[in-house]
């Protein structure tokens, strides 16, 4: 069957497939996206004030971590942004 078919006329097998292909690109780009997300905390992007950067390193990113949680201090906010 040639892949010009509509989605109706395709086998089982053939939507299978397609659908597993779909699955596999979604995980792929998701994983990239929190990846991309963690490379920047950890200035892999660039330096703080760099285009298109987040956060450029750890210490601005555990400071944005306090401004989200102010009520942690000291050792739990660190351990609140190495879980983040």
């Amino acid at each position: 069957m040639s892949d010009d078919a509509p989605a109706d006329e395709k086998t089982p097998t053939e939507n299978r497939r397609l659908l597993y292909g779909a699955t596999i690109f979604a995980r792929v780009a998701l994983a990239a996206a929190f990846l991309s997300a963690v490379a920047d905390r950890f200035g892999l992007w660039g330096p703080p004030g760099t285009p298109n950067v987040g956060w450029g390193n750890f210490e601005s990113f555990t400071a944005y971590v306090h401004v989200l949680a102010p009520y942690l201090s000291g050792a739990l906010l660190h351990v609140a942004a190495w879980g983040a």
